[in-house]
């Protein structure tokens, strides 16, 4: 702690010690003045105890006197016989010595004995009344005035300080009654029984009594004195341990302040929701911003409710014994549970607990961590890994369906090649095109399931073109009506105009057809199938059933059916190859997984809405290009092109070799065959014609096409160059065999493909 702080912290410590010591003096001389005042009331009343029991002797000797009818005395000059008392016979006695008596009646015998106290110097008494018989009884002014006092009966005496023959003196008056042994002398004067006739008065000089005081004083003044000296001492010796207390209890204040501050920041600005609540009573006394937002409940509404009012009521029970299990572990390891919204939402959230003391009390904090977040990432992460695996299996799959594509379309070339062959050969009217026709239509059919596995892992080689699929749709209503039953009515919702998109005609006349059929399985008493097509823009990412569409412009398909509809666990399978719902033998399998494949081929995006009993739609994305459409463009007229130029064929499977051989000898050409590479470069040197055309598979064993025709080039620069393949695109990429822009002819093939193929790239080099 630096001196500028401790200077900060000693001045207001100085100022609180002269407040003290200010204090601790006025309450000294506060005493002491106190003390002072109670010794004056102390003399006064010591006073008025002296003269009342001065004047109670007088009264009771008077009393004593009256009762006895008065004393005897010698008669002397200051006692001669009492002119007053003639009228009684025993005034003045002989005593049996001789010796002259005189009776002294009560009142002028006690005014003998005051005149003697006079001249002695001590109490002074006078003997009054209001009808003096004598004139020494005659009351003074202040004896007048306290006999006025006295008359209301209201007071017992009267008493003051006055100065008397020069000096204090305390005078006290009590009053005198008439009592029956006083009519004997004052009935004659006109009194009654219980008048008041006067009064004794006796004058207390206060000399001695001030003498005291002073004595008094001046102990006074050492005993206060000497508290205060021991006071001020004591102040003196307690001040640093006080200032250092005073620090303490400053610093504790000062953390514990700084400690509620942090914790308020900290506690307002949690992303988590905290509750405060009473241990004792489960009532909550404090909530945080955050908690107000996951509650939905402001502050006043959340203090004063009890815990438990923030679980479901099927919870409430097990929320008390949480919370006493809570209190009881002071530190509980995080649980979950379901609290409630004002709207009565259920929110799973995470709760840990802590007991603690804030500002003197105990509380328990509650830490809400709001788990929805959480569990709907917690299930999006399964949708996606299982969207992995799924797609990993597709793969795996896809990778199967292309080598067995590429075998099927090696079978299927010879036997189109030989159909060909034989309708060519064939007179006109022979009943025999029949069957060649079932052969070409078989193997076409066989073709179609080729082109479905390929489309099914994306490897299909695809006629990509501008396209408006509104136009495609409609050409192919006509067939798609032809494909399903009368009892389903097809429903078409095309928008005016849509987007142009990049795509396989034939391809996506495929999607639609397998959506159809799905839906007519789906619908086998008969229903409504909805096309629909329209514009849409897809401003941000966003989540479908099956995978995530990116932003930007689509065409949206929806085909929408109001069959039996498909529940959760059926719609995660839909897309696998193989799985069906049909009985065996009435479905492959492969419908929806090639629509699957078709779309992503297509760069597009797929969803599927289901509920049993509630229908299905799917959902196809197309992204819109900027291409423009031909629409005069007109399909020409096909017919068999012919040569006469030599060929060297080069194919590793002898059926297909053989079939191509005699397709391209029907067309005229001169043909050299291979088995291999190398075989092809033994019947060159062999022949030694020169070669107008290589036609040569692209993957072979040992030697490849690509490497056979780099070779050919160097002894034959001018030489052309025809691929045929069985494998997808993207296989004979990956080997890296064929540049882009290489004339490549697909297995299978009818002998007009081929025909125009050859010519098309025999043309090219005369050209």
């Amino acid at each position: 702690m630096n001196s500028r702080l401790l200077q900060n912290m000693s001045r207001p410590f100085t100022r609180l010690l002269i407040l003290v010591f200010v204090a601790w003096t006025a309450v000294c001389v506060g005493s002491l003045f106190y003390h002072l005042s109670d010794d004056e009331r102390h003399i006064y009343q010591l006073a008025n105890s002296v003269a009342s029991e001065r004047i109670a002797t007088d009264q009771l000797y008077r009393f004593w006197a009256a009762g006895h009818g008065g004393v005897y005395v010698p008669v002397t000059e200051t006692t001669p016989p009492n002119p007053f008392l003639k009228n009684v016979k025993e005034r003045d006695i002989i005593a049996p010595s001789g010796r002259r008596l005189t009776l002294v009646n009560p009142a002028y015998m006690t005014r003998q004995v005051h005149e003697l106290g006079r001249t002695r110097g001590v109490i002074k008494g006078h003997i009054f009344s209001d009808r003096p018989i004598r004139p020494e009884n005659a009351p003074d002014e202040w004896e007048k005035e306290g006999l006025a006092v006295l008359a209301d009966g209201k007071q017992s005496e009267f008493g003051q300080v006055v100065m008397l023959d020069g000096e204090l003196h305390y005078r006290l008056i009590k009053p005198l009654y008439i009592e029956q042994p006083c009519l004997s002398c004052h009935a004659a004067q006109g009194y009654k029984l219980g008048d008041l006739r006067g009064g004794l008065s006796a004058a207390i000089p206060l000399a001695s009594f001030r003498s005291m005081e002073r004595q008094h004083l001046l102990n006074g003044y050492k005993h206060f004195g000497t508290v205060w000296l021991f006071g001020c001492i004591g102040l003196a010796v307690a001040a640093p341990y006080v200032k250092r207390r005073i620090r303490e209890r400053e610093d504790a204040t000062r953390k514990m302040e700084e400690s509620e501050m942090r914790f308020r920041a900290i506690f307002e600005g949690a992303p988590d929701a905290i509750l405060l609540a009473d241990p004792e009573t489960g009532t909550l006394v404090d909530a945080n911003h955050a908690a107000e937002s996951l509650l939905q409940r402001t502050r006043s509404e959340l203090i004063g409710l009890h815990q438990s009012q923030l679980h479901p009521p099927e919870e409430e029970d097990n929320g008390r014994a949480v919370f006493a299990q809570h209190v009881k572990q002071e530190v509980s390891a995080p649980t979950e549970h379901n609290i409630l919204r004002k709207d009565g939402t259920k929110i799973p959230v995470q709760i840990g607990a802590t007991v603690m003391t804030l500002a003197g009390r105990r509380a328990i904090m509650g830490v809400f961590r709001d788990m929805s977040r959480m569990k709907q990432a917690e299930e999006q992460k399964e949708q996606l890994e299982a969207q992995l695996v799924q797609s990993q299996k597709i793969e795996s799959v896809g990778q199967l369906a292309g080598g067995i594509a590429h075998d099927i379309n090696n079978m299927l070339t010879p036997i189109l090649g030989y159909a060909d062959m034989l309708s060519i050969g064939l007179p006109a009217g022979d009943p025999k095109h029949v069957n060649v026709k079932e052969i070409v239509n078989a193997a076409n059919r066989v073709k179609d399931m080729s082109h479905q596995l390929l489309a099914f892992a994306r490897k299909q080689t695809l006629e990509m073109r501008p396209v408006d699929l509104n136009v495609v749709i409609t050409g192919f209503s006509k067939m798609l009506r032809r494909a399903l039953p009368e009892s389903i009515t097809i429903k078409m919702d095309l928008a005016p105009s849509i987007g142009t998109v990049f795509a396989d005609e034939r391809q996506f006349e495929l999607v639609i057809l397998n959506l159809a059929v799905n839906a007519r399985d789906a619908m086998p008493k008969g229903g409504l199938l909805k096309i629909l097509t329209r514009d849409a823009v897809v401003a941000r990412e966003k989540t479908l059933s099956r995978m995530t569409i990116c932003p930007g412009r689509y065409v949206l398909i929806k085909v929408d059916d109001i069959g039996m509809g498909m529940d959760s666990a059926t719609m995660s399978r839909i897309f696998e190859p193989f799985f069906t719902t049909k009985e065996s033998g009435q479905g492959t399998g492969l419908g929806l997984a090639t629509v699957y494949g078709i779309v992503k081929q297509h760069n597009g995006f797929i969803d599927v809405a289901s509920e049993p009993r509630q229908g299905t739609t799917f959902s196809l994305y197309f992204p819109i290009v900027e291409d423009t459409i031909d629409h005069g463009a007109v399909a020409p007229v096909r017919t068999l092109l012919r040569g006469s130029e030599t060929v060297l064929l080069v194919e590793d499977q002898p059926d297909v070799l053989r079939s191509v051989q005699q397709l391209l000898e029907t067309l005229g050409y001169r043909v050299l065959t291979a088995g291999n590479g190398n075989a092809a470069l033994d019947v060159l040197q062999g022949d030694g014609a020169s070669i107008d055309i290589l036609i040569s598979d692209v993957i072979m064993p040992g030697m490849n096409g690509r490497e056979l025709y780099e070779i050919l080039r160097q002894t034959h620069p001018a030489i052309k160059v025809l691929f045929l393949s069985g494998y997808s695109a993207d296989v004979i990429s990956t080997h890296g065999v064929l540049d882009k822009g290489m004339n490549v002819l697909r297995k299978p093939f009818s002998i007009q493909d081929l025909s125009e193929k050859v010519r098309q790239v025999l043309d090219e080099r005369r050209s």
